[in-house]
């Protein structure tokens, strides 16, 4: 598993562990934590286990799922955990809010965004994660990235290779681009008018540059993509195309 950063990218993230005291994906306990108390969906079982408590003999494809910035949903992460175990998939979801004293920085009704560090704190939870399953040996050799909000946006930000797909879901900062590998398949899902995203469709796609990137846009203002019986056929059409 190969992960990347742009010299520009780089720098900030060096900028800001410096700034927060954080040591960013190189020992740091508190990251640790988000991927130990993270929630594990297992094929066939019905109720989650901690990542840390996780054990199992068998390989699966697996989807690390990214939350958004206020945390694990009820109404969309989990049932989108639940769907694609349903499927066949082992789900690790890290609990950003693991983190000790971690806050939810983000307002749902007035739809202001978290920090720039918050945002990087979401990119460190990526790196461990992907080496932590890695190691583990959990995966027959498909691993899946879903990130949701500020979960896509973290996913965005890293040149990822040896991952079988990526899905941006309700990517609210799309103006930055997608830096991810340009040979990884890359699908974006989200509505028209999504009240999170401040500035036009239009504008936004036009940032969406990638060789492998499918857009599955559909009317409407809202957010969480569960809702949405298109979006659930086209997550699981995109993950199956690779399916071990």
């Amino acid at each position: 598993m190969i992960l990347k950063l742009n010299k520009i990218h780089f720098i900030y993230f060096v900028i800001l562990a410096f700034w927060a005291g954080q040591s960013f994906a190189f020992g740091d306990p508190m990251v640790e934590n988000t991927w130990r108390e993270g929630k594990v969906f297992s094929p066939g079982k019905f109720f989650p286990e901690t990542t840390k408590n996780f054990q199992s003999d068998n390989r699966f494809p697996v989807v690390l799922y990214f939350h958004g910035c206020s945390g694990i949903s009820d109404v969309n992460d989990i049932p989108w955990a639940k769907l694609l175990s349903s499927n066949g998939y082992l789900v690790i979801m890290p609990d950003s809010f693991a983190r000790l004293n971690k806050k939810v920085e983000c307002d749902s009704r007035k739809y202001t965004k978290p920090s720039g560090l918050d945002g990087w704190l979401r990119i460190d939870e990526v790196i461990f994660s992907l080496k932590k399953v890695t190691e583990l040996g959990w995966s027959n050799g498909t691993i899946y990235l879903m990130g949701h909000s500020q979960g896509a946006w973290a996913l965005s930000r890293l040149s990822v290779e040896g991952v079988s797909g990526v899905v941006l879901s309700s990517l609210a900062s799309c103006e930055i681009g997608i830096n991810i590998s340009k040979s990884i398949r890359v699908l974006r899902i989200g509505y028209s008018n999504d009240p999170w995203n401040k500035i036009s469709p239009t504008v936004c796609d036009s940032h969406m540059i990638h060789e492998n990137l499918q857009m599955k846009i559909i009317e409407g203002m809202e957010h969480e993509t569960y809702k949405s019986n298109q979006f659930r056929k086209n997550v699981l059409d995109f993950f199956n195309f690779t399916k071990n």
